[in-house]
């Protein structure tokens, strides 16, 4: 194996830690909030895009330089990441404690255990899709195809 394939491979390697830990971070939130029954939390959960802001940052570039599959499933975890706070603070799945009190303490979301399990449902199919491979057509049909659209 060549030094630049190898290179490439720890590269890509470097890639998929912080994937998988961004999949277990948002697996871990969702949890936290399906379990936590009072709706409000001294965590304020709107701060993801600290965590999944450098992921979604760092797919973009991997879609820059050409590595689509990369890219998509960096973009996958963490686009989804940075929006989980905000979903579940604005529809009063889980709010930070203060907020929740100066909301003259507002009961939890009747519909959160729906709402979360969609969000996840969302997560897993969005990401799915990021890997699953793509199929590049060969042959003179393809060509066909090319030049007629």
């Amino acid at each position: 194996m060549s030094q630049k394939r190898s290179g490439l491979l720890v590269w890509k390697g470097l890639f998929y830690l912080p994937a998988i830990g961004g999949v277990l971070l948002m697996a871990c939130a969702m949890a936290y909030c399906w379990l936590n029954k009072a709706g409000h939390s001294s965590l304020d959960l709107r701060g993801g895009w600290v965590v999944f802001g450098p992921l979604l940052v760092i797919g973009l570039g991997f879609l820059a330089r050409g590595d689509r599959r990369a890219g998509s499933v960096s973009v996958a975890v963490g686009l989804p990441g940075m929006g989980f706070g905000y979903f579940v603070h604005h529809l009063g799945i889980m709010q930070e404690y203060n907020f929740w009190a100066s909301q003259s303490l507002a009961p939890k979301n009747p519909y959160s255990g729906l709402l979360l399990a969609s969000y996840g449902v969302l997560l897993v199919v969005v990401l799915a899709m990021a890997l699953k491979k793509r199929r590049v057509p060969k042959g003179p049909e393809c060509e066909a195809e090319v030049l007629t659209s």
